[in-house]
């Protein structure tokens, strides 16, 4: 049992509107929203976990990285948009343009 003291009244009221919005009681949404919290481990988590196994990255490793993967992934998402796109001189809809 997980009891939360001292919500100020402007965030419950919120909680309340957007548990109605998706037909769920308070305690059946928050229940969701806790679990989606704790799906994935954290940032300090992930990073604790690379310390204990003596792993060390440097930030400009990381950020290398996550660039890296960005853009592997931005050039496949072009890449499909361009070949699934419409033909020369065509519009979305298929019309020629004028």
């Amino acid at each position: 049992m997980i009891q939360v003291r001292n919500v100020p009244d402007d965030i419950h009221a919120r909680l309340k509107e957007r548990a109605a919005a998706e037909h769920l009681s308070l305690s059946d949404y928050l229940n969701r929203e806790l679990a989606q919290l704790v799906r994935y481990r954290s940032n300090a988590e992930i990073v604790a976990a690379f310390r204990a196994r003596g792993l060390r990255l440097s930030r400009e490793q990381i950020l290398d990285a996550v660039h890296e993967e960005r853009d592997h992934r931005d050039a496949q998402l072009f890449d499909r948009l361009r070949d699934s796109g419409p033909s020369r001189g065509e519009s979305l809809s298929g019309e020629g343009l004028r």
